[in-house]
């Protein structure tokens, strides 16, 4: 292994540890507000209504998941350039729809948006509402003209469960369709089952702890941190390999 690739996976592993973290706090605040049977329902797939939650499902998606996650994976690291816009106002709507954020600063190479909807809106194996509207946002041309004439549009659409990537190239108006996609579902449940009432034990504790690091390493840090979609996308859209 050499030392770049050394470095990849350290960061990898760091960012992953942090990911439980962001799981755990998103699990305790459900025990916390006595409605473990709500993240029960989330779990099982259905959808809970704004009145349980006290907000709006889709800003309770953002505040309490979506927006840890995009810290842990790098997008608001003091130490790097990467940041967040939210709402730029920059694009034009489509289907009165805009992208709730922009993410700065990922490469010179490439235009990055990023799509929240509520939790189940997306589906494992399956386009939702938030994959319905990054691929709107690649088929409307006003909107690709926003982005720029050259480089790659990468759309990321997110639900806080599931999280898929699509991207355009801005050259040849080229659109790859499902780059990337995960589900940090898995892992939420592991983390459930430690804090769950009855609990687990120590060890098995440590053994879940383990397993939801991993899974998440695999299947969120690994396609949407800024370093590894940015070799994700030099991967899918050739071109970029001698840019």
């Amino acid at each position: 292994m050499t030392q770049s690739s050394l470095t990849d996976y350290s960061q990898d592993d760091r960012r992953a540890g942090q990911l439980v973290g962001v799981v755990q706090r998103f699990v305790e605040s459900f025990i916390a507000r006595r409605e473990g049977g709500q993240l029960h329902t989330l779990l099982e797939g259905e959808c809970v209504n704004g009145v349980v939650l006290e907000q709006s499902p889709e800003e309770f998606t953002r505040r309490e998941l979506v927006d840890p996650c995009l810290e842990a994976l790098g997008y608001s690291d003091a130490d790097s350039s990467v940041r967040l816009r939210r709402e730029p106002s920059d694009y034009p709507t489509v289907d009165r729809s805009r992208p709730e954020y922009e993410l700065l600063g990922v490469d010179d190479r490439l235009t990055c948006v990023l799509e929240v909807t509520a939790i189940n809106r997306e589906r494992r194996e399956s386009p939702g509402a938030a994959t319905e509207a990054i691929a709107g946002y690649l088929d409307d041309e006003a909107f690709r003209e926003a982005a720029g004439d050259d480089g790659v549009l990468a759309a990321i659409g997110t639900d806080g469960f599931q999280w898929t990537l699509w991207l355009a190239d801005l050259e040849t108006e080229r659109v790859y369709e499902d780059v990337t996609r995960g589900s940090i579902v898995d892992p939420i449940a592991d983390i459930v089952e430690i804090e769950r009432p009855k609990g687990v034990g120590s060890t098995e504790a440590r053994h879940k702890r383990i397993t939801a690091r991993k899974r998440l390493e695999s299947r969120l840090v690994r396609g949407f941190s800024p370093e590894n979609l940015v070799a994700g996308v030099v991967d899918t859209v050739e071109r970029l390999e001698d840019a």
